[in-house]
């Protein structure tokens, strides 16, 4: 694991630490600027089905975590991504 990885092991991340770590990787697997990513965007109408395998394993690597393809699924927005990464890390 990556030393400077802390919030694979930090239990007690809030809502707004997750948030800064997920939106550049989505922003940037989307090809957007993350100022311009907002939690109400669509993930269907950002993300191809090969961006989407991308930022998942993104993800994964970013905070040391399996993403279930059921837990994937079930993320329809950017707020759902950063909700699932919550209870995930069980912030």
């Amino acid at each position: 694991m990556n030393s400077d990885n802390t919030f694979s092991v930090n239990p007690t991340l809030t809502r707004d630490e997750i948030q800064t770590r997920v939106i550049p990787i989505l922003a940037e697997e989307a090809g957007m600027e993350p100022s311009d990513m907002r939690e109400s965007h669509l993930l269907s109408e950002i993300f191809d089905s090969l961006s989407t395998v991308e930022a998942v394993m993104q993800l994964e690597e970013e905070f040391d975590v399996d993403i279930s393809d059921e837990a994937a699924e079930g993320m329809k927005t950017v707020g759902d991504v950063i909700d699932g990464m919550c209870r995930l890390l069980g912030a």
